[in-house]
Protein backbone atom coordinates (compact mmCIF):
# COMPACT_ATOMS: atom_id res chain seq x y z
CA UNK A 1 0.00 0.00 0.00
CA UNK A 2 2.87 2.62 0.77
CA UNK A 3 4.12 1.75 -2.33
CA UNK A 4 1.35 2.51 -4.51
CA UNK A 5 0.91 6.07 -2.78
CA UNK A 6 4.74 6.41 -3.54
CA UNK A 7 4.21 5.88 -7.13
CA UNK A 8 1.31 7.91 -7.66
CA UNK A 9 2.81 10.71 -5.39
CA UNK A 10 5.45 10.65 -7.77
CA UNK A 11 3.44 10.44 -10.97
CA UNK A 12 2.02 13.64 -9.72
CA UNK A 13 4.99 15.30 -9.07
CA UNK A 14 6.34 14.49 -12.83
CA UNK A 15 2.95 15.49 -14.48
CA UNK A 16 2.95 18.76 -12.85
CA UNK A 17 6.71 19.30 -13.81
CA UNK A 18 6.00 18.45 -17.06
CA UNK A 19 3.21 20.54 -17.79
CA UNK A 20 4.82 23.62 -16.31
CA UNK A 21 7.79 23.42 -19.10
CA UNK A 22 6.80 25.54 -22.11
CA UNK A 23 9.05 26.45 -25.25
CA UNK A 24 8.98 30.43 -26.16
CA UNK A 25 8.90 29.62 -30.15
CA UNK A 26 8.16 33.72 -30.35
CA UNK A 27 12.00 34.24 -29.93
CA UNK A 28 14.22 33.54 -32.41
CA UNK A 29 17.82 32.39 -32.73
CA UNK A 30 20.75 35.01 -31.68
CA UNK A 31 23.33 35.29 -34.67
CA UNK A 32 26.29 37.03 -33.39
CA UNK A 33 28.46 38.72 -35.84
CA UNK A 34 32.41 38.41 -34.83
CA UNK A 35 33.54 40.72 -38.07
CA UNK A 36 31.78 42.50 -40.92
CA UNK A 37 31.84 39.21 -43.52
CA UNK A 38 32.04 36.31 -41.12
CA UNK A 39 28.53 35.26 -39.19
CA UNK A 40 29.80 32.85 -36.72
CA UNK A 41 26.53 30.32 -35.54
CA UNK A 42 28.06 27.14 -35.49
CA UNK A 43 31.42 25.55 -35.32
CA UNK A 44 31.17 25.40 -39.41
CA UNK A 45 29.70 28.64 -40.51
CA UNK A 46 27.64 29.03 -43.10
CA UNK A 47 28.05 32.27 -45.08
CA UNK A 48 25.16 33.35 -47.94
CA UNK A 49 26.11 35.15 -51.20
CA UNK A 50 23.02 36.15 -52.92
CA UNK A 51 21.82 39.69 -54.47
CA UNK A 52 19.64 40.86 -51.34
CA UNK A 53 18.39 38.95 -48.55
CA UNK A 54 15.57 40.70 -46.74
CA UNK A 55 14.51 38.86 -43.55
CA UNK A 56 11.14 39.43 -42.11
CA UNK A 57 10.70 41.99 -39.68
CA UNK A 58 10.73 40.87 -36.13
CA UNK A 59 9.86 42.33 -32.70
CA UNK A 60 13.12 43.82 -30.55
CA UNK A 61 14.02 41.08 -28.25
CA UNK A 62 17.23 41.45 -25.80
CA UNK A 63 18.50 38.30 -26.75
CA UNK A 64 18.42 39.04 -30.72
CA UNK A 65 22.06 40.34 -31.86
CA UNK A 66 21.19 43.80 -33.29
CA UNK A 67 23.02 43.04 -36.69
CA UNK A 68 21.89 40.69 -38.95
CA UNK A 69 24.63 40.02 -41.74
CA UNK A 70 22.69 41.36 -45.15
CA UNK A 71 24.93 40.08 -48.23
CA UNK A 72 24.89 42.19 -51.66
CA UNK A 73 26.19 41.88 -54.85
CA UNK A 74 29.71 43.17 -55.16
CA UNK A 75 30.43 43.04 -52.18
CA UNK A 76 33.68 40.93 -50.66
CA UNK A 77 33.55 38.48 -48.54
CA UNK A 78 36.52 36.45 -46.70
CA UNK A 79 35.98 33.36 -45.58
CA UNK A 80 38.21 30.62 -44.27
CA UNK A 81 39.07 26.63 -45.16
CA UNK A 82 36.09 24.59 -44.10
CA UNK A 83 33.64 27.74 -44.89
CA UNK A 84 30.41 27.18 -47.27
CA UNK A 85 29.31 29.50 -49.24
CA UNK A 86 25.72 29.63 -51.08
CA UNK A 87 24.80 31.34 -54.57
CA UNK A 88 21.09 30.06 -55.60
CA UNK A 89 21.35 26.71 -55.74
CA UNK A 90 24.70 26.00 -55.36
CA UNK A 91 26.58 25.46 -52.42
CA UNK A 92 30.74 25.68 -52.40
CA UNK A 93 32.63 24.75 -49.92
CA UNK A 94 36.24 26.36 -49.73
CA UNK A 95 38.30 22.44 -49.03
CA UNK A 96 41.99 23.80 -48.93
CA UNK A 97 44.20 26.41 -50.39
CA UNK A 98 46.73 24.15 -52.77
CA UNK A 99 49.50 24.99 -54.52
CA UNK A 100 50.72 27.98 -52.95
CA UNK A 101 54.01 29.04 -54.62
CA UNK A 102 53.37 33.03 -53.95
CA UNK A 103 56.58 35.08 -53.99
CA UNK A 104 57.27 35.74 -49.82
CA UNK A 105 57.73 38.96 -48.78
CA UNK A 106 60.74 38.97 -47.36
CA UNK A 107 62.72 37.70 -50.70
CA UNK A 108 63.01 39.17 -54.10
CA UNK A 109 61.71 36.90 -56.61
CA UNK A 110 61.56 36.68 -60.65
CA UNK A 111 58.09 35.37 -60.96
CA UNK A 112 54.91 36.34 -58.56
CA UNK A 113 53.88 32.84 -58.25
CA UNK A 114 50.18 31.58 -57.51
CA UNK A 115 47.86 29.72 -55.30
CA UNK A 116 45.08 27.55 -55.74
CA UNK A 117 41.75 27.72 -53.90
CA UNK A 118 40.16 24.40 -53.99
CA UNK A 119 36.42 24.27 -54.15
CA UNK A 120 33.89 21.29 -53.54
CA UNK A 121 30.52 22.36 -55.22
CA UNK A 122 27.65 20.22 -54.28
CA UNK A 123 26.43 20.59 -58.23
CA UNK A 124 29.64 20.10 -60.30
CA UNK A 125 32.15 17.97 -57.79
CA UNK A 126 35.60 20.02 -57.61
CA UNK A 127 36.15 23.37 -58.51
CA UNK A 128 38.87 25.74 -58.84
CA UNK A 129 40.09 29.72 -58.59
CA UNK A 130 43.84 30.40 -59.03
CA UNK A 131 45.01 33.79 -58.16
CA UNK A 132 48.49 35.39 -58.76
CA UNK A 133 51.11 36.63 -56.35
CA UNK A 134 50.23 40.50 -55.05
CA UNK A 135 46.82 38.96 -55.73
CA UNK A 136 47.23 39.15 -59.65
CA UNK A 137 43.49 38.10 -61.11
CA UNK A 138 43.13 37.22 -64.43
CA UNK A 139 40.30 34.98 -66.11
CA UNK A 140 41.47 31.61 -63.76
CA UNK A 141 40.18 33.78 -60.79
CA UNK A 142 36.89 33.71 -61.87
CA UNK A 143 34.13 31.58 -62.37
CA UNK A 144 30.30 31.21 -63.40
CA UNK A 145 27.81 30.35 -60.67
CA UNK A 146 24.22 30.31 -62.25
CA UNK A 147 23.82 33.82 -63.29
CA UNK A 148 26.55 35.43 -61.26
CA UNK A 149 30.37 35.50 -61.65
CA UNK A 150 31.96 34.55 -58.71
CA UNK A 151 35.77 36.18 -58.50
CA UNK A 152 38.79 35.35 -55.85
CA UNK A 153 39.79 38.55 -55.22
CA UNK A 154 42.83 37.96 -52.89
CA UNK A 155 44.21 35.69 -50.44
CA UNK A 156 45.96 36.19 -47.12
CA UNK A 157 48.71 35.91 -45.19
CA UNK A 158 51.53 36.78 -47.56
CA UNK A 159 54.20 33.65 -47.55
CA UNK A 160 57.16 34.31 -45.62
CA UNK A 161 60.13 32.24 -46.06
CA UNK A 162 60.47 31.44 -41.93
CA UNK A 163 56.96 30.03 -41.78
CA UNK A 164 54.40 27.63 -42.94
CA UNK A 165 50.86 28.52 -43.44
CA UNK A 166 48.43 26.41 -41.72
CA UNK A 167 45.75 25.96 -43.85
CA UNK A 168 43.04 27.23 -40.85
CA UNK A 169 45.18 30.84 -41.77
CA UNK A 170 44.33 30.90 -44.90
CA UNK A 171 41.85 33.76 -45.81
CA UNK A 172 39.90 34.30 -49.44
CA UNK A 173 38.20 37.10 -50.13
CA UNK A 174 35.74 36.69 -52.84
CA UNK A 175 33.45 38.74 -54.64
CA UNK A 176 30.42 38.17 -56.59
CA UNK A 177 28.75 39.75 -59.26
CA UNK A 178 26.46 40.27 -62.47
CA UNK A 179 27.23 38.21 -65.35
CA UNK A 180 28.35 40.35 -68.23
CA UNK A 181 26.22 39.71 -71.36
CA UNK A 182 26.85 41.56 -73.77
CA UNK A 183 29.80 43.20 -75.84
CA UNK A 184 28.97 45.95 -78.46
CA UNK A 185 31.62 47.90 -80.94
CA UNK A 186 31.78 50.42 -83.39
CA UNK A 187 34.07 51.10 -85.65
CA UNK A 188 35.37 52.74 -88.79
CA UNK A 189 37.59 51.62 -91.96
CA UNK A 190 37.53 53.65 -94.59
CA UNK A 191 34.13 54.46 -95.15
CA UNK A 192 32.69 51.71 -93.70
CA UNK A 193 31.05 51.37 -90.54
CA UNK A 194 30.47 48.38 -88.46
CA UNK A 195 28.63 47.69 -85.51
CA UNK A 196 28.87 44.44 -83.44
CA UNK A 197 26.80 42.91 -80.39
CA UNK A 198 27.47 40.15 -78.75
CA UNK A 199 24.45 38.36 -76.34
CA UNK A 200 25.29 35.78 -73.90
CA UNK A 201 21.64 33.44 -73.77
CA UNK A 202 21.68 30.35 -71.53
CA UNK A 203 19.95 27.24 -72.60
CA UNK A 204 16.28 27.66 -73.39
CA UNK A 205 13.41 27.63 -75.59
CA UNK A 206 13.16 31.19 -77.63
CA UNK A 207 11.10 32.38 -80.54
CA UNK A 208 9.81 28.78 -80.82
CA UNK A 209 13.23 26.85 -80.88
CA UNK A 210 14.97 24.71 -77.91
CA UNK A 211 18.58 25.72 -77.83
CA UNK A 212 20.03 22.90 -75.63
CA UNK A 213 23.24 24.90 -74.98
CA UNK A 214 24.41 28.35 -73.94
CA UNK A 215 25.23 30.22 -76.89
CA UNK A 216 26.09 33.93 -78.03
CA UNK A 217 24.35 35.31 -80.60
CA UNK A 218 26.24 37.98 -82.73
CA UNK A 219 24.45 40.57 -84.37
CA UNK A 220 26.41 42.75 -86.64
CA UNK A 221 25.17 45.65 -89.09
CA UNK A 222 27.95 47.55 -91.66
CA UNK A 223 27.07 50.30 -93.88
CA UNK A 224 29.24 50.52 -96.95
CA UNK A 225 29.99 54.42 -97.09
CA UNK A 226 33.34 54.07 -99.06
CA UNK A 227 32.71 54.31 -103.35
CA UNK A 228 33.09 50.25 -104.39
CA UNK A 229 30.87 47.77 -104.05
CA UNK A 230 32.47 44.88 -101.34
CA UNK A 231 32.43 41.28 -101.29
CA UNK A 232 31.34 40.08 -97.94
CA UNK A 233 32.28 36.73 -96.90
CA UNK A 234 29.71 36.23 -94.51
CA UNK A 235 28.02 33.04 -94.96
CA UNK A 236 30.23 30.40 -94.45
CA UNK A 237 31.98 27.87 -97.07
CA UNK A 238 31.10 25.28 -99.48
CA UNK A 239 31.42 22.67 -96.90
CA UNK A 240 28.42 23.91 -95.66
CA UNK A 241 26.02 24.76 -98.10
CA UNK A 242 22.56 24.87 -96.42
CA UNK A 243 23.76 26.89 -93.57
CA UNK A 244 25.80 30.10 -92.11
CA UNK A 245 28.17 29.11 -89.53
CA UNK A 246 30.38 30.60 -87.40
CA UNK A 247 33.81 30.00 -87.59
CA UNK A 248 35.89 29.91 -84.50
CA UNK A 249 39.92 29.96 -85.06
CA UNK A 250 42.93 31.47 -83.17
CA UNK A 251 45.59 33.79 -85.85
CA UNK A 252 47.31 34.49 -82.45
CA UNK A 253 48.55 31.74 -79.27
CA UNK A 254 46.70 33.72 -76.98
CA UNK A 255 43.96 35.40 -78.45
CA UNK A 256 40.14 33.92 -80.11
CA UNK A 257 38.44 35.38 -83.32
CA UNK A 258 35.07 34.80 -84.14
CA UNK A 259 32.76 35.61 -87.42
CA UNK A 260 33.37 34.82 -91.15
CA UNK A 261 36.22 35.10 -93.47
CA UNK A 262 37.38 34.08 -96.34
CA UNK A 263 39.78 30.80 -95.49
CA UNK A 264 42.43 29.45 -97.96
CA UNK A 265 44.24 26.28 -97.83
CA UNK A 266 46.72 26.68 -95.46
CA UNK A 267 50.12 26.90 -96.94
CA UNK A 268 52.32 24.35 -96.20
CA UNK A 269 49.67 21.94 -95.03
CA UNK A 270 49.00 18.12 -95.76
CA UNK A 271 45.49 18.73 -96.48
CA UNK A 272 44.08 15.84 -98.07
CA UNK A 273 42.36 15.48 -101.68
CA UNK A 274 39.07 16.81 -102.25
CA UNK A 275 36.65 16.45 -105.07
CA UNK A 276 35.99 20.02 -104.42
CA UNK A 277 37.39 23.02 -103.20
CA UNK A 278 36.44 24.31 -100.35
CA UNK A 279 34.98 27.79 -100.76
CA UNK A 280 33.96 31.09 -99.53
CA UNK A 281 30.65 31.86 -99.92
CA UNK A 282 29.63 35.72 -99.54
CA UNK A 283 27.33 37.95 -100.13
CA UNK A 284 27.40 41.38 -102.20
CA UNK A 285 27.52 45.02 -100.03
CA UNK A 286 26.91 47.78 -102.63
CA UNK A 287 27.99 51.26 -102.37
CA UNK A 288 25.87 53.45 -100.08
CA UNK A 289 23.79 49.99 -98.45
CA UNK A 290 23.63 48.28 -95.60
CA UNK A 291 23.77 44.72 -94.90
CA UNK A 292 22.73 43.47 -91.08
CA UNK A 293 22.81 40.09 -89.81
CA UNK A 294 22.68 37.56 -86.78
CA UNK A 295 24.71 34.32 -85.95
CA UNK A 296 24.48 32.13 -83.26
CA UNK A 297 27.45 30.23 -81.61
CA UNK A 298 27.36 27.31 -79.26
CA UNK A 299 28.93 27.41 -75.66
CA UNK A 300 31.92 25.99 -74.58
CA UNK A 301 33.87 27.36 -77.72
CA UNK A 302 35.59 25.20 -79.85
CA UNK A 303 38.06 25.66 -83.26
CA UNK A 304 35.90 25.43 -85.97
CA UNK A 305 37.05 26.62 -89.36
CA UNK A 306 36.72 24.80 -92.93
CA UNK A 307 40.72 23.49 -92.89
CA UNK A 308 40.09 22.27 -89.20
CA UNK A 309 40.97 18.94 -90.56
CA UNK A 310 44.44 19.90 -91.85
CA UNK A 311 45.70 23.33 -90.38
CA UNK A 312 48.47 23.26 -88.19
CA UNK A 313 46.88 25.48 -85.02
CA UNK A 314 47.25 25.47 -81.48
CA UNK A 315 44.65 24.72 -79.46
CA UNK A 316 42.44 27.05 -78.46
CA UNK A 317 43.28 29.11 -75.35
CA UNK A 318 41.12 28.77 -72.55
CA UNK A 319 39.65 31.87 -71.16
CA UNK A 320 41.49 33.81 -73.87
CA UNK A 321 40.04 37.17 -75.07
CA UNK A 322 38.03 37.10 -77.82
CA UNK A 323 37.67 39.48 -81.10
CA UNK A 324 35.15 39.68 -83.92
CA UNK A 325 36.49 40.06 -87.17
CA UNK A 326 34.66 39.71 -90.48
CA UNK A 327 36.39 39.44 -93.59
CA UNK A 328 35.67 41.25 -97.54
CA UNK A 329 36.99 41.94 -100.43
CA UNK A 330 36.76 44.83 -102.90
CA UNK A 331 35.23 44.48 -106.53
CA UNK A 332 36.92 47.69 -107.99
CA UNK A 333 39.08 45.42 -109.98
CA UNK A 334 36.92 42.72 -110.68
CA UNK A 335 33.52 44.04 -112.28
CA UNK A 336 32.83 41.16 -114.17
CA UNK A 337 32.52 38.70 -110.52
CA UNK A 338 29.09 37.92 -109.56
CA UNK A 339 27.67 35.74 -106.61
CA UNK A 340 24.67 33.37 -107.33
CA UNK A 341 21.85 32.58 -104.61
CA UNK A 342 23.77 30.26 -102.62
CA UNK A 343 26.58 32.47 -102.18
CA UNK A 344 29.05 31.55 -104.62
CA UNK A 345 32.03 33.67 -106.35
CA UNK A 346 31.43 33.34 -110.07
CA UNK A 347 35.04 34.30 -110.70
CA UNK A 348 37.85 32.50 -112.38
CA UNK A 349 39.63 30.30 -109.82
CA UNK A 350 42.98 32.61 -110.08
CA UNK A 351 41.24 35.89 -109.29
CA UNK A 352 39.22 34.42 -106.75
CA UNK A 353 42.81 32.83 -104.87
CA UNK A 354 43.64 36.39 -105.62
CA UNK A 355 40.48 38.31 -103.95
CA UNK A 356 40.95 36.07 -100.97
CA UNK A 357 44.50 36.41 -100.58
CA UNK A 358 44.10 39.93 -100.55
CA UNK A 359 40.78 40.57 -97.77
CA UNK A 360 40.52 42.93 -95.40
CA UNK A 361 38.85 42.90 -92.09
CA UNK A 362 36.75 44.15 -90.21
CA UNK A 363 38.16 43.81 -86.57
CA UNK A 364 36.70 44.62 -83.16
CA UNK A 365 38.16 45.42 -80.01
CA UNK A 366 39.70 42.30 -78.04
CA UNK A 367 37.02 41.79 -75.24
CA UNK A 368 36.10 39.42 -72.76
CA UNK A 369 32.98 37.91 -71.18
CA UNK A 370 33.80 36.57 -68.09
CA UNK A 371 31.06 33.60 -68.43
CA UNK A 372 33.08 31.73 -71.67
CA UNK A 373 35.83 29.48 -70.55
Amino acid sequence: MTKFLLICLLLLFGCTAMETVSVDTTTPIAITQTHPFEVVDTPKPISTLLPTVTAPPMEPSPTVAEEIMMLELDRPMTIHVGDTIIVGATELTLSAITDDSRCPEDVDCFWAGEATAVFLSNVTGEVKLTIGGGDFVDERSSMRVGDFILTLESLAPTPHSEREIAQADYQATLRLTEMETTYQFEGDRDGIVYRYAVIFRPKGDYDGFTYPNDHLLLNYTIDNGSNNDLILFNRGSSDYPSETVVFVWNTQPDEIEIGQRAFGEPVGSDCPAREVALLPRAGWLRADEQMTGQLTLDLPLARFHPFDDCAVMPSLPVGSPLRVCFGYGSAENIPSASIDANGYIDLPFNQLQTLIANQQFLCSDAFRLAFVR
